[in-house]
C-alpha cells in the first residue's frame, strides 16, 4: 500500500496480530474470486463509546484493500455487503460506526455513497481530525 495511504489505516498483518489478543476484535478478510483481496476488523470493545454512545454498535476500522486491487470495486462491493453482512453474523447490532480523516476525501465518498450518513460529529485522530460516520442496522423481523 502507499504510504500516503497507510497514512489512514492499519496494516492488515498488524491489525491481525493486534485481534488474535484482543476477543472485542473481528478480523474480516474480503475475497474474490477465492483470492484474498482486502481486510478489515469490526469491533464491540469499550473503545467504540468514543463514536457512539449506542451500546448495540461496532466499529468499522483497518479498512483496506490491496493496492493491486484498487479500482476494480472491491471497496464499494464489501461496503454495500457489510449491512447484510453484520446482520447475519452480529444480529444485535444497531448501528456500524467508524472514523474517517477529514484529508481522506476518497474514502469518506465511498462511505457515504455505501449508506453512511454524517452527522456532523468529529474527534481528534493520531493524523488529524476525523468525522464520524454511522451506518444504521435495521434489525432482522420475523415472520409473525
Amino acid at each position: 500500500m502507499p504510504e500516503d495511504q497507510k497514512q489512514f489505516t492499519g496494516m492488515p498483518k498488524e491489525m491481525l496480530q493486534i485481534a488474535l489478543e484482543d476477543k472485542h476484535r473481528f478480523p474480516v478478510v474480503i475475497v474474490s474470486n477465492e483470492t484474498p483481496v482486502g481486510f478489515f476488523i469490526l469491533y464491540d470493545g469499550e473503545e467504540r463509546f468514543d463514536y457512539t454512545d449506542h451500546s448495540n454498535s461496532l466499529v468499522f476500522r483497518a479498512f483496506s484493500i490491496n493496492h493491486a486491487d484498487q479500482g476494480n470495486g472491491h471497496a464499494k462491493a464489501a461496503l454495500l455487503q457489510l449491512k447484510a453482512f453484520t446482520q447475519h453474523h452480529f444480529p444485535e447490532a444497531e448501528e456500524i460506526v467508524l472514523a474517517v480523516n477529514l484529508n481522506n476525501l476518497p474514502a469518506r465518498q465511498a462511505y457515504l455513497k455505501a449508506g453512511f450518513r454524517d452527522d456532523g460529529r468529529t474527534k481528534m485522530g493520531r493524523n488529524g481530525l476525523q468525522h464520524i460516520l454511522v451506518l444504521p442496522i435495521e434489525k432482522k423481523r420475523s415472520c409473525p
